[in-house]
């Protein structure tokens, strides 16, 4: 492990193993006498949760405009439009705050959205969850994330599990940090 290295990140789709690979990994940190906190994400403890503050509908972006009218300049500058949406890059200044921490995120990810968003919507019995809008989102999603993480001011590393195999991934995840 990287002396160095205070926070670790684990990002991916939803079903790409997250909370299941990161518990595993804080465990695995602890076996080896390394000490370790683990937050679900979603947790209401989550120190870092911030769902959702970054992605506006147009109506949703005009309302944020109006409301803050002293920096709707700043704002505007900020913003990208995606379709009649906006995302407001909010991860810049997050990265530049916990750079001193010399963070690692892992990006997990499998080759087939589809596929992947099929396989999850069955394992937790919501056959709603992988129709086809949500499978578009979740792609766009993903090279959106993939995107973000080549700006990143610090280490990345994104590991595909083609086979489902979880102990490679966990492998893959200790050699990243």
């Amino acid at each position: 492990m990287r002396n160095k290295c205070k926070l670790i990140l684990v990002e991916g789709l939803c079903g790409t193993g997250k909370s299941t690979l990161a518990e595993r990994l804080h465990d695995y940190l602890v076996q080896q006498g390394i000490p370790s906190k683990f937050y679900d994400e979603g947790a209401q403890e989550h120190p870092t949760s911030l769902n959702w503050h970054a992605f506006f509908r147009e109506e949703e972006y005009n309302e944020l405009l109006l409301q803050n009218p002293d920096y709707a300049d700043v704002i505007r500058s900020l913003a990208v439009k995606y379709g009649l949406n906006y995302l407001i890059p909010y991860r810049h200044g997050i990265a530049n705050q916990i750079a001193a921490l010399n963070p690692v995120v892992i990006y997990l990810t499998q080759p087939d959205v589809r596929e992947q968003q099929t396989w999850i919507s069955t394992i937790r019995s919501r056959p709603n969850f992988a129709t086809e809008q949500n499978i578009k989102f979740m792609e766009n999603r993903k090279r959106i994330e993939l995107r973000l993480l080549e700006v990143l001011p610090f280490s990345t590393c994104i590991i595909e599990n083609k086979c489902l195999d979880w102990e490679e991934v966990l492998s893959k995840m200790v050699e990243a940090i």
